[in-house]
């Protein structure tokens, strides 16, 4: 659904559902690839080598992952521990073939209308029936921010620009 809402908002774009590690494309067919949030799904290294392999000389690519000490990554991770494979993402785009053109750190909120919204969020995310003993984790790690309405929940993230190396 969702894509078929992009493919008619965007005429000049390609829009697709498939691996990043097995993409379904030319050598040298795009300009520019995007990742957000989900190079950490992957086997991330085979990402950015199908990602170098699809891109045009001089290609870049634009990568919005999670940091794993944010509030919103310490929910997550509440249901599926992510650290690991959020590191390796990182090493894997520091040891791409890619000049790494720009890192930076942002933050960015999702806001909840209460408390409850949040609950659904997360264990609709993770198709898990409402768990009271997960409900109070949540409240635990969130305290306060819990009580306030709507519930503002802070998301620390890492914006990479790379740059395909002239061959």
């Amino acid at each position: 659904e969702c894509i078929e809402k992009a493919r008619t908002s965007v005429k000049r774009a390609h829009f697709g559902i498939g691996s990043g590690e097995h993409l379904a494309f030319k050598n040298k067919s795009f300009d520019l690839v995007f990742f957000t949030f989900s190079l950490h799904h992957q086997e991330s290294k085979l990402a950015l080598q199908e990602a170098h392999r699809v891109l045009e000389p001089n290609g870049q690519v634009i990568i919005i992952e999670p940091v794993s000490d944010s509030e919103a990554q310490h929910l997550w991770d509440l249901f599926e521990d992510e650290t690991q494979v959020l590191e390796n993402a990182l090493n894997a785009v520091e040891a791409s073939n890619f000049l790494v053109e720009h890192k930076d750190i942002f933050f960015a909120s999702a806001i909840f209308e209460n408390k409850e919204e949040l609950y659904n969020c997360f264990f609709d995310w993770h198709n898990l029936e409402s768990d009271e003993r997960m409900i109070k984790k949540m409240n635990n790690l969130l305290g306060e921010k819990m009580h306030i309405q709507p519930v503002n929940l802070e998301e620390k993230l890492l914006l990479f620009s790379l740059r395909k190396k002239e061959e």
